[in-house]
């Protein structure tokens, strides 16, 4: 399942404009693609260890760019991850 992730992420990644060096637009993809892997996180104490008692899953990714661009939505479940652009299940990859 992770490698057809990352294809679709990969994909995504190039439609889009080069990197003008803004670090946090990279972490932003990171994270996305960790909650899609991983379905969900860790949360973290006060010194950023993770608490292995307190996971928090993630049933929904929702992405809205700006006006006129269309909304990404991903669904996840135990199974797969469904990729929705404007209302239309353009992917899914099994888990």
């Amino acid at each position: 399942m992770q490698p057809q992730l990352w294809n679709q992420l990969e994909n995504l990644m190039a439609q889009n404009k080069a990197p003008r060096g803004n670090l946090g637009e990279w972490s932003e993809l990171y994270t996305l693609g960790y909650l899609l892997v991983h379905g969900g996180a860790f949360a973290a104490d006060e010194n950023q260890e993770a608490m292995p008692d307190m996971f928090h899953k993630v049933l929904q990714v929702y992405l809205a760019g700006r006006a006129g661009e269309p909304e990404t939505n991903y669904i996840i479940n135990s199974r797969d991850i469904a990729r929705i652009v404007t209302g239309k299940q353009i992917g899914r990859a099994h888990v």
